[in-house]
């Protein structure tokens, strides 16, 4: 019995291989599904037919069956068709922005950012989540046709798909052009660190749980000056955020070593720190505790 019949033109070893999976698990339950492949000009179809013993069952599985195809489709849509599709999106929306070696970084970003399954706010980003979506559609497809051909399948049926990839790709392009400017904006203000003449040997940070912060000597004592002065006064006036003045101050004073005490693990606070040690590197020192660190000191008076 003519159970559905799969054509594509270039992944049919690998649905094989996914349906022989699927179809494994069901012969347990007396469930046979027999497996054939025949070539149509530049198509491979693999054809799926109740093997004899189904004949004895009380009724024909078949909504199980097409849920364990549309599993075996879903995973080869997604973990093969998928790439070359995502490398054509972003052939024709950025290739032409990009020199070739910054498309590379950016095809690969995306691709690991696509095949990733980490929790996100964007669910088109979640590898897990796409398949469902798939799974579904072929569901329902396979309820009232007998012959699928995957690449028309994704073209004309998975509209809903297309738009979620396209989403996670933008998401992920925007991720990776803003990682690309920050690692610029880190280089240059590395350089500036570099090659200024240091003001001072020691200058200790403290960083608290809002992402406020002093700057003080060895001795616990104050650092301010004019230019510092105009910093807060723009922050004050909302021009600048807080980061860019404690960036700014400390690449103004350009210390030998930087002492940072976090007494607080927030994640604004722990944001500054990582910009502080990928500017200063190893003149920075992460306090471990000391009493300019401890709750209720005299020393906590932000900037």
């Amino acid at each position: 019995m003519q159970l559905t019949s799969i054509g594509t033109i270039g992944h049919a070893s690998r649905l094989r291989q996914r349906l022989d999976v699927e179809f494994h698990s069901l012969k347990h339950e007396g469930i046979n599904i027999d497996i054939t492949e025949r070539q149509k000009g530049s198509m491979r179809f693999v054809d799926l037919r109740f093997g004899e013993a189904c004949s004895r069952l009380p009724a024909m599985p078949d909504d199980r069956v097409r849920a364990n195809i549309a599993q075996a489709v879903s995973d080869v849509i997604v973990d093969d068709m998928e790439e070359t599709i995502v490398a054509r999106i972003l052939k024709h929306g950025y290739s032409y922005r990009l020199a070739r070696e910054e498309y590379v970084g950016l095809l690969d970003y995306v691709k690991r950012e696509l095949n990733a399954d980490h929790d996100t706010a964007c669910m088109s980003l979640n590898k897990s989540a796409r398949k469902e979506h798939v799974v579904e559609a072929v569901v329902d497809y396979l309820k009232i046709n007998q012959e699928i051909v995957l690449e028309g399948f994704v073209r004309f049926r998975l509209k809903e798909y297309m738009r979620e990839l396209e989403d996670a790709i933008d998401r992920a392009v925007d991720e990776y052009l803003l990682e690309r400017e920050y690692g610029e904006f880190i280089r240059l203000l590395r350089y500036f660190v570099e090659t200024q003449q240091p003001r001072r040997d020691e200058v200790h940070v403290m960083i608290t749980h809002s992402g406020e912060f002093w700057l003080a000597d060895k001795n616990g004592k104050p650092i301010r000056d004019e230019q510092m002065d105009d910093l807060v006064i723009e922050m004050i006036e909302g021009d600048i955020e807080y980061e860019d003045v404690l960036m700014s101050s400390l690449i103004t004073i350009a210390p030998r070593q930087v002492v940072v005490h976090q007494p607080d693990k927030a994640e604004t606070a722990l944001r500054h720190l990582e910009t502080i040690k990928n500017v200063f590197g190893t003149r920075v020192r992460i306090c471990k505790g000391c009493e300019i660190c401890a709750p209720g000191s005299a020393h906590e008076t932000p900037l």
